[in-house]
């Protein structure tokens, strides 16, 4: 039952140990506000792996841990080649850690909120509580008094 936690915090801890120092790195200019807002994201990537993996756990998917993985999964894969090119500026092997540690943290973040999804999906529709769409007729008249009859598409239970 645990072993999706387990999974999760390996793949976040794994790249992890393999980074450098950022603080005995020569930076230039600028680049510290790139850092911080690098560790925000994996930050917020850690916290929703965790959570979903929680939930997943316990066989509960909830839907803003869901969204949240969207999110960061796929803030953390357009951060992650962005890293690789430019972020060797400092150092190559810099570059290479962080950005790899954002693919495989936004890999796993993501994978997390799709088998999160599928299950909270067949949850909603065994209970019969799934998204309903389907056509209705639309009848009245327009703003000329003319007669008006068509289709309309009606999405409920969203």
């Amino acid at each position: 039952m645990c072993r999706p936690l387990l999974c999760a915090v390996l793949a976040v801890v794994i790249p992890c140990l393999g980074q450098r120092d950022a603080a005995a790195l020569e930076l230039r200019p600028g680049q510290e506000v790139g850092l911080a807002i690098d560790a925000a994201v994996a930050a917020g990537s850690i916290v929703s792996i965790v959570g979903n993996a929680v939930t997943l756990a316990q066989r509960t998917p909830q839907r803003g841990w869901i969204l949240s993985s969207y999110f960061f999964g796929t803030l953390n894969m357009v951060i992650a080649p962005l890293l690789l090119v430019y972020g060797r500026d400092p150092s190559p092997a810099f570059g290479l850690a962080m950005g790899t540690m954002h693919g495989v943290v936004g890999v796993v973040n993501f994978s997390l909120g799709v088998w999160g999804g599928v299950l909270w999906r067949r949850a909603r529709r065994a209970e019969g509580g799934g998204t309903a769409l389907s056509l209705v007729p639309i009848g009245g008249h327009d703003g000329a008094a003319r007669p008006l009859a068509g289709l309309g598409l009606r999405l409920s239970r969203w």
